[in-house]
């Protein structure tokens, strides 16, 4: 019993990025300061139920991902290694501090080291594949110090960890959801209005 009004837009295409539309960034949420942010965050926002900092406290959330005990140097050889199209992993070390009107985030005032993810293909760039890699290869390097708490869970899969503790690779996890994603863009395409 809604009346409700649907205003199509216009002057917009499903494949364009929020830079293609001519219209000023503005933060969808506080943390989220730039587009490279919002592309990476559907998947790698997922580290912050990890045992991560995900950069928040430093300007730059969810492009700085580290913590106190990684050795950046060993993780982002291994990530650039495994040839994951769009992403580029360089070495870096910050410090996340404590912003007025925000909550104390994950290693605030402690020196993390870990990676600045740099989105190099941004239409290749996969990023809940990417979050994977990332989890894989932080628990093969540092098993005792990285806990994955409720980053599968916040991915929509809690068997993940199992998975990765179990040496199932990334690859292999994305494959056992492929039918259920199948299926749901079939069902997508009914309801879209773009």
């Amino acid at each position: 019993s809604c009346a409700l009004e649907v205003v199509k837009l216009e002057g917009w295409k499903r494949a364009m990025y929020f830079d293609e539309t001519g219209l000023p960034w503005i933060r969808p949420s506080p943390n989220m300061r730039s587009l490279e942010a919002a592309i990476a965050y559907p998947g790698l926002g997922a580290l912050e139920g990890t045992s991560l900092s995900v950069g928040r406290g430093t300007g730059r959330a969810f492009t700085l991902y580290g913590a106190p005990w990684v050795d950046a140097k060993r993780l982002c050889e291994d990530l650039n290694g495994r040839g994951l199209v769009g992403a580029r992993f360089k070495e870096v070390a910050f410090t996340p501090r404590l912003e007025p009107g925000f909550p104390k985030y994950p290693h605030t005032d402690l020196e993390c080291r870990g990676f600045e993810l740099e989105i190099t293909d941004r239409r290749g760039f996969r990023p809940v594949a990417v979050s994977l890699h990332v989890m894989d290869a932080l628990h093969r390097l540092h098993p005792k110090q990285f806990t994955f708490a409720k980053a599968c869970g916040m991915i929509g899969r809690r068997a993940i960890e199992a998975e990765i503790k179990g040496g199932t690779s990334p690859a292999d996890i994305e494959k056992g959801w492929q039918q259920g994603l199948e299926k749901w863009v079939q069902v997508r395409k009914g309801v879209l209005m773009y």
